[in-house]
């Protein structure tokens, strides 16, 4: 046995790791990292529009994450009242819960990639609130987030086997490159939001791995190494919710999830810890502006 071991030791080695690559540098925070490390996409689709110049999106609030990439022409959007000019490589990025609307430059109508995805990083923070992404992202060509968009809107379109996790990868990889894109301004965009947001982290983790479990603020406050107090306020310092809220939040995502596989609401209400349908239904039509099983029916395309 150790003749054999002393012969494979003097074989030449059959590969070595090429590590020269271009340097590529982003200057950004910890929590910004860890963020993106953790990104993940529970839904998204994505879809290509030629639009007239009479398009428009009536002013609503946003129940997805939307992506709004114009390929060609011009279009103006608003989130929340803040309005934005937009044109080829420059990206909107309307969270869920806002309030958006938009409509078409009628002398350049827009050809637009539109996604529309639940991007989530740890304990279901939506990935604009963890890495501190601004709402507009001015690109440029070598980000390739347009050929990404666009491929991933070829895929949904074609449907060919395999095709859901080619929309998730590609859109992944388009989410990441914004990211990197606006970088160096989210390092300093909110420290303290973001510190808040590592702080309670911790508890995020622990939030999302059983959401029928009820919510235990001690217990939550404990893992962070904080007192209830102080974990209330730099959980509403993170994330502009408090504790319950967020709790609601997840298991709403939840539900969402269970209902568009086919579950009836009341499996998806006790499955997420609501002791009745009725729970259930009023966070539904709180924060989904729809009762579940409306929701369930158009979900499954029974409307």
């Amino acid at each position: 046995m150790d003749a054999t071991i002393t012969i494979m030791a003097r074989n030449p080695a059959q590969f070595t790791i090429v590590t020269d690559f271009p340097p590529r540098t982003c200057d950004t925070s910890p929590s910004f990292a860890r963020s993106l490390a953790s990104l993940a996409l529970p839904q998204v689709s994505a879809a290509l529009y030629a639009c007239t110049a009479a398009w428009r999106i009536p002013r609503r609030r946003q129940r997805h994450d939307l992506l709004l990439l114009p390929l060609a022409g011009r279009l103006k959007a608003g989130i929340d009242g803040r309005w934005y000019a937009l044109s080829p490589r420059r990206l909107l990025l309307a969270p869920r819960g806002s309030w958006v609307q938009a409509e078409a430059d009628p002398a350049a109508p827009p050809r637009l990639a539109i996604i529309v995805l639940r991007a989530d990083t740890a304990g279901g923070i939506p990935v604009q609130v963890a890495a501190g992404l601004p709402w507009a992202v001015q690109l440029r060509d070598e980000d390739g987030v347009e050929a990404l968009l666009l491929a991933a809107c070829r895929e949904d379109a074609q449907r060919a086997p395999g095709w859901q996790p080619a929309v998730h990868a590609l859109v992944i990889q388009a989410l990441v490159a914004v990211a990197r894109r606006a970088g160096a301004r989210t390092a300093i965009r909110n420290p303290a939001s973001a510190g808040a947001l590592a702080r309670i982290s911790p508890a995020l983790a622990v939030m999302s791995q059983d959401l029928a479990q009820p919510l235990r603020i001690p217990e939550l406050a404990l893992a962070c190494g904080l007192g209830a107090v102080q974990f209330r306020r730099l959980f509403r310092a993170a994330l502009a919710r408090t504790p319950i809220q967020h709790l609601h939040r997840l298991r709403l995502a939840e539900a969402q999830r269970l209902l568009a596989g086919g579950a009836l609401v009341h499996e998806a209400a006790e499955a997420v810890g609501y002791r009745s349908s009725a729970c259930l239904d009023r966070i539904f039509r709180r924060l989904a502006n729809a009762p579940p099983g409306r929701w369930r029916q158009t979900a499954l395309g029974l409307t």
